[in-house]
């Protein structure tokens, strides 16, 4: 006599990241992303194209510093020195946010790093 046994059908393992709202939309189209969003397609767009352009601007030396809040002088001689990240366009130091942020997060203290050591 023979039995006959239940075979059970395996599943393929989840995988976590795709149920991310990235992954979910990563194959959507741009109207459906709008759609999800309740806003117009044109606005969106808008919206990636104001994002790309901001991170391609370069600002001068003089907009840097009144950025920061620092001197136009102090900032070429860190520029001279070769001690910040910039980028040079028609032999002229300009920044990106990006060197920004770095000259930014440059000078950052964490309180908890510094100060009075307790025994």
């Amino acid at each position: 006599m023979t039995t006959a046994t239940a075979t059970r059908r395996r599943s393929a393992p989840q995988n976590p990241a795709a149920s991310t709202p990235e992954a979910q939309l990563r194959n959507c189209s741009v109207q459906q992303i709008a759609d999800r969003l309740g806003v117009s397609k044109q606005f969106l767009l808008d919206l990636v194209a104001a994002e790309a352009g901001a991170e391609l601007r370069h600002y001068s030396v003089q907009d840097t510093a009144d950025l920061l809040g620092v001197s136009k002088r102090w900032l070429a001689g860190l520029i001279a020195a070769r001690a910040v990240a910039c980028t040079f366009v028609a032999s002229q130091a300009k920044f990106t946010p990006h060197h920004i942020r770095l000259l930014s997060a440059a000078g950052e203290v964490n309180p908890s790093a510094v100060g009075r050591r307790t025994a």
